[in-house]
């Protein structure tokens, strides 16, 4: 355990320790998240609409195939790409917060001016890890009912009124929180970190679990905010991510800065 610990510490270089945070953080986070997002909103609006419109086109090609099995799984899962979809949002907090001059092709040019290769890199471990969750999801769905093709009232049906519904439910939502647990350590301050200091992205990655498992109860608390929030406004068309997705893109910016020096 003590080399594990080493071997992180060593990773951080000299950029210093992480700090403890606490609830009233995450407040504060939030009210700077609001305060970016009404100071510049057509960037917030940009990506947050690009994010809505996404998962409808997603959501809309699974149910025009009869792939009923999967909305769930991806709803969930689509939260897992968030913290690469904000990266704009995290660009234009850091840019107000050091008064430098913002354009969109200033903010969509972010990944050509830092760290772009390992920022993709980054984004291609939150992809495999949505890959994973959604197999993961058609083999649990096939354990309880096997592969033959069902209509969606069909599966609704399956999944109110029968015990193999229950477990299903269950046991998906159990691995789904692991998925969703796994994905929020390794990228919640890793994102941040590569638009801050540009270092390789297995480094981002540490430093953003070790963000995480040092504050390990206000951090569930961040994010089951971040998870309700995102389910609610995932509700009425994705339409509410416009604005829910960018408040919190900004007000995690905040968070790490207050976490990593």
């Amino acid at each position: 355990m003590n080399a594990a610990n080493s071997a992180m510490q060593g990773s951080y270089g000299k950029t210093g320790e992480l700090r403890a945070i606490t609830i009233g953080d995450l407040l504060d986070s939030l009210r700077s998240g609001l305060a970016d997002f009404a100071a510049h909103p057509a960037y917030g609006l940009f990506f947050g609409l690009f994010y809505a419109v996404a998962g409808m086109a997603i959501i809309g090609f699974a149910l025009s195939q009869g792939y009923y099995v999967l909305v769930l799984p991806l709803i969930m899962g689509f939260a897992l790409i968030g913290p690469f979809v904000a990266l704009g949002l995290y660009e234009v907090s850091r840019r107000r917060e050091t008064a430098q001059p913002l354009s969109f092709p200033i903010v969509l040019g972010v990944m050509r001016r830092h760290s772009g290769r390992q920022i993709m890199m980054l984004g291609f471990v939150l992809m495999v890890l949505l890959l994973f969750w959604v197999r993961g999801a058609l083999f649990i769905y096939a354990l309880n009912f096997g592969l033959r093709p069902v209509n969606l009232l069909t599966m609704s049906q399956q999944l109110v009124f029968t015990s193999a519904g229950l477990t299903f439910l269950l046991t998906g939502a159990v691995v789904g929180a692991l998925f969703a647990l796994a994905a929020f350590s390794l990228s919640v301050f890793s994102f941040p970190h590569l638009l801050a200091k540009e270092q390789d992205f297995m480094s981002a990655i540490l430093i953003s679990i070790r963000g995480v498992m040092l504050n390990f109860p206000v951090m569930m608390v961040w994010g089951a905010i971040v998870g309700v929030l995102l389910l609610l406004a995932a509700m009425p068309f994705f339409l509410g991510l416009a604005i829910i997705l960018p408040v919190l893109g900004h007000a995690t910016w905040h968070l790490y800065r207050k976490v990593v020096p």
